[in-house]
């Protein structure tokens, strides 16, 4: 969707967010760029106190996101934003077009091309949903394949600092 709105050209890549959202220009936040924070790069991958999961997509999340500091000096460098950049980006869509991300998904993809797949389950398809379930009692315990020990326990070497650190060599010719 962020990107049919800069195809649109509702939103510039270059601009500042808080262009957009002035509200989040503080805490050294005012110069980073809408493509450094789509890009994991605004060094805010939670607010403190965590947010409930029904005030994602509302005014209370952007602006507990809006008034919180970074973790590092945005555009430096990059972190995971799993569950802000949602937030992100519904706020930029919110200020540009005046509506939801979901709406907007809904007008311009969803319906325009009669997809069967929702931002938001809508209530009435509610006995659609399944719960993902899990062995009650595991062999063994869920390791993230990303962690130290995952990557250990997924390697056959005995620590990170064993694996190969080769580079391809060039080509001949």
């Amino acid at each position: 969707m962020i990107s049919l709105l800069v195809q649109d050209g509702l939103l510039d890549l270059d601009r500042t967010v808080a262009h957009y959202w002035p509200e989040f220009g503080c805490h050294g936040k005012d110069c980073l760029l809408v493509r450094e924070a789509l890009s994991h790069q605004a060094g805010l991958m939670g607010v403190e106190g965590g947010i409930a999961l029904d005030e994602f997509t509302t005014s209370l999340a952007a602006g507990r996101l809006a008034a919180a500091s970074p973790a590092w000096r945005p555009g430096s460098c990059f972190g995971y934003h799993a569950l802000t950049i949602g937030i992100i980006m519904e706020e930029l869509c919110r200020r540009v077009t005046g509506t939801s991300l979901q709406s907007l998904y809904d007008q311009r993809i969803r319906t325009a091309y009669g997809i069967d797949f929702f931002l938001g389950l809508p209530e009435e398809l509610e006995p659609r949903y399944r719960d993902v379930l899990y062995d009650v009692d595991p062999l063994q315990p869920w390791l993230d394949p990303l962690s130290l020990v995952g990557l250990n326990s997924n390697a056959a070497v005995s620590t990170i600092m064993e694996l190969p650190n080769q580079r391809p060599s060039a080509p001949r010719g």
